[in-house]
C-alpha cells in the first residue's frame, strides 16, 4: 500500500515538474515566434518602402487595364477618364471598345444607392445637377450588364494597396491605400 502511494505521489510530482517545464518552453517558443514575426515585418516594411519609391513611374491607364483584363475574357485597354466622382471615390473610365469602367472601393450595390440618393436631392439646383449627371452604373438596380472585378490585396500582390493609392492620386481620387477595389465594367 505504501509503495502505491509513493508511486502516485512521484507520478504527481513528475507531472507537476513536466508541466512547469512545458510552460517555460512554450513561453520561450512564443517569444521566438514574436522575434521571427518582428523580423519578417521589418523586412517587409523595408521592401515596401523601397517599392514605394519606384511607384511614380506607374501609368494609371496601363495599371487599370491590367487589373480589368485579369478578370475578363479578353484584354481591355483603357484610353480616357470620363469623369471623377469624389463623393463616391469613383473614377469613370472609357475603354477602347467604348465600354465604361468604374473603379471604386464600393460595390455596385453601394454605388447604385449613392446614385439613387444623389438623384433625390432636396434643393432644386442640386436636383437639376443630379438629373443632368449620368449615373455611374446606368440605373442598373440588379447588376445586369455589369461585370464586377474585385481586386483584393490577398488575391493580387503585397503592393496592391501602395499601387492603388498612387494610381488613385494620379486619377484625382483619395483611396488612402485601399485593401479592396471594385472594377465595374459597364456596357
Amino acid at each position: 500500500m505504501t509503495t502505491e502511494v509513493i508511486t502516485v505521489i512521484l507520478i504527481g510530482a513528475l507531472a507537476l515538474i513536466l508541466s512547469f517545464y512545458h510552460h517555460r518552453q512554450a513561453a520561450s517558443l512564443r517569444t521566438m515566434e514574436n522575434v521571427v514575426q518582428d523580423y519578417y515585418a521589418m523586412q517587409f516594411r523595408t521592401l515596401r518602402r523601397e517599392y514605394a519609391g519606384s511607384l511614380d513611374i506607374l501609368n494609371p491607364f496601363e495599371w487599370a487595364s491590367n487589373h480589368v483584363s485579369a478578370g475578363m475574357d479578353k484584354p481591355i485597354s483603357i484610353i480616357d477618364v470620363i469623369r471623377i466622382v469624389p463623393e463616391a471615390q469613383a473614377v469613370d473610365l472609357r475603354t477602347s471598345d467604348n465600354r465604361r469602367v468604374v473603379i471604386s472601393p464600393y460595390s455596385w450595390r453601394e454605388l447604385y444607392y449613392f446614385d439613387r440618393k444623389a438623384r433625390h436631392a432636396k434643393k432644386g439646383s442640386d436636383r437639376l445637377a443630379s438629373f443632368a449627371a449620368r449615373p455611374l452604373l446606368n440605373h442598373n438596380r440588379f447588376g445586369w450588364g455589369i461585370k464586377t472585378i474585385e481586386s483584393v490585396t490577398s488575391n493580387t500582390d503585397e503592393f496592391f494597396d501602395l499601387e492603388a493609392d498612387v494610381i488613385g492620386r494620379k486619377f484625382g481620387v483619395q483611396w488612402n491605400q485601399p485593401t479592396r477595389l471594385y472594377l465595374h465594367v459597364v456596357g
